[in-house]
């Protein structure tokens, strides 16, 4: 879809949440790059200011940066009456939390912090900020997803789960949305070179294997109108017909040995 289609289509700025770093940060690089003006939403305003610089010289867009803690009940309202006076006619929910290690040997603050921030902000973003677009009767809303939340995720519970709830959401928003004008989509990431992949404690072998979060970004401008699904790359959805096709217990036992074996510090 090129950048005339996509501001007459959707409108011309786009919020994305989670876009001080690795995956967000290219997301907003992409819309920028189509024409878009930026809303960018994260916790750490150093690194918001960066992001922000770096698309205003290289794209003459306009930016704005919200610095935000989506684990926060009160955020995505917050989040709303500071954009609106601009029309957000795309929104990008990217902002995720993963812990890791055994479910029962993390600290219960950890699994709710994570399910504030990959389920209940995103819906109440999407409810927010879905609204205009359908009194408009254009717009977009991407939900940004994962493999791992196909199925059961040993080491990454509350992340797998969170992210099956993603999933879900965005397919039902496709369905609702599209007969008002305004496109949603769940977006299936694979294992993709971020700054928190890195951090992560996987392998240098794992971390070869992962894609740049650059071609990610440029492949979802690619299908923003084809949902209720796509996939980041052929290969993820190459991959997750096959744990489809697989009994529950092959699947789960799949991943579990995948992530026992990258994540092996904080696995046992």
């Amino acid at each position: 879809m090129n950048s005339e289609t996509i501001r007459a289509r959707y409108g011309p700025w786009a919020l994305v949440a989670g876009s001080s770093e690795g995956l967000g940060a290219a997301f907003a690089h992409a819309a920028a790059a189509r024409g878009l003006h930026v809303a960018l939403v994260a916790r750490r305003s150093d690194a918001l200011d960066r992001v922000a610089k770096e698309i205003r010289d290289e794209y003459g867009v306009e930016t704005r940066q919200l610095v935000a803690d989506l684990s926060e009940e009160a955020a995505p309202g917050q989040i709303a009456a500071a954009v609106a006076d601009l029309e957000i006619g795309m929104f990008i929910s990217n902002a995720a939390s993963e812990p890791q290690g055994p479910f029962l040997d993390l600290p219960l603050a950890e699994h709710l912090f994570a399910i504030d921030v990959n389920c209940r902000a995103p819906l109440a973003l999407a409810h927010h900020l879905g609204q205009p677009m359908v009194a408009r009767k254009r717009g977009s809303i991407v939900i940004v997803t994962s493999l791992g939340g196909l199925c059961g995720l040993p080491v990454f519970s509350s992340y797998g789960a969170t992210k099956a709830f993603g999933w879900n959401l965005g397919e039902c928003l496709w369905d609702e949305m599209a007969p008002h004008g305004v496109d949603a989509l769940s977006f299936v990431v694979g294992s993709t070179r971020t700054p928190n992949l890195e951090r992560s404690g996987a392998p240098e072998a794992h971390l070869e294997t992962a894609v740049a979060p650059q071609i990610v970004a440029a492949n979802l401008f690619e299908v923003l109108d084809q949902g209720p699904t796509q996939y980041s790359l052929p290969e993820v959805e190459e991959a997750a017909r096959g744990l489809f096709a697989m009994p529950r217990k092959e699947a789960v036992g799949f991943f579990s040995q995948q992530n026992h074996a990258a994540f092996p510090s904080r696995a046992d």
